[in-house]
């Protein structure tokens, strides 16, 4: 049987709500994060979580961009 390896960096645990560490500006973004091998393709939850970061890092641009 093969699976999509993951939750070696799980949520919650090493990385906050905002897929980020504790290091600045380390974000963990791939099937890492999710809490179990899944068996199944991750590939559109991986996509959401993508476009999830994508927003959060915008806004923390346009954020710095103010100041």
């Amino acid at each position: 049987m093969a699976v999509h390896p993951g939750g070696t960096v799980r949520l919650g645990d090493i990385v906050d709500q905002n897929l980020g560490c504790r290091y600045p500006n380390l974000h963990v973004c791939d099937a890492s994060v999710i809490p179990e091998p899944w068996g199944l393709p991750p590939t559109l939850t991986l996509l959401t979580l993508a476009r999830y970061l994508a927003r959060i890092l915008a806004q923390g641009s346009a954020t710095a961009e103010r100041k």
